[in-house]
């Protein structure tokens, strides 16, 4: 499951037992179902603790966005709850929306840019996804051993003892993945999972991981 930072209601609200959104974590995490959540977009230049719920939660895998060189977003919220960074900035996406004003044509017709379109957006809501994407892979992995799986991967689950069978087993997975796995900074976690990144780079090329303008 993978779930967006939510700005309201505070974290102190959220986890004083009358929030359903709460409940319905926990009673997920119960279950042995991995959640993945994005850590928000409040980090600016602020030193506090910034990951809105559900990314501030400890039970979950938190996360932040990093650019192309593997640095944590500017926009991208930060504190000790945090696990990991992905790519999160200039993501071509589909957005639904009114059409609006653009400017005029050659011909001083009107321009509207259309309800329906694609839109390059950047946010922990963008890397969040990319998580929970490995983590589904993970929790696949340790069950079934399908036989694409990388050989790196399948010895890795051969010689750990965390079978990705719940949330904390798939976050030590991951972390030993990581750029840091026996550091946390609460700029950016374990940081990223550079590795990985690079390894899908080098199996996707850049048109295909580009989307084209409707």
């Amino acid at each position: 499951m993978s779930f967006r930072a939510t700005e309201k209601p505070g974290l102190e609200r959220f986890t004083d037992g009358s929030h359903e959104e709460y409940k319905a974590i926990q009673e997920a995490l119960v279950a042995g179902i991995v959640i993945v959540a994005a850590a928000g977009n409040q980090g600016g230049a602020s030193k506090l603790n910034t990951t809105n719920p559900p990314g501030a939660l400890g039970g979950i895998i938190s996360v932040a966005s990093h650019d192309d060189h593997f640095v944590r977003s500017k926009f991208s919220s930060q504190g000790g709850e945090l696990d990991f960074m992905a790519p999160g900035e200039t993501f071509s996406t589909y957005a639904r929306g009114v059409p609006y004003f653009v400017g005029y044509d050659s011909n001083g017709e009107l321009m509207y840019r259309p309800a329906r379109c694609y839109e390059a957006l950047r946010g922990t809501s963008m890397a969040c996804p990319l998580i929970a994407g490995l983590a589904a892979l993970l929790v696949q992995a340790g069950r079934s051993r399908p036989r694409c799986m990388s050989p790196v991967l399948t010895e890795r689950l051969e010689h750990s003892d965390f079978k990705a069978r719940n949330c904390y087993e798939v976050r030590e997975l991951l972390r030993s993945f990581a750029d840091r796995p026996e550091e946390h900074h609460r700029k950016d976690g374990h940081g990223a999972l550079s590795a990985i990144y690079r390894f899908v780079k080098t199996k996707v090329s850049d048109a295909q991981l580009t989307v084209a303008e409707a």
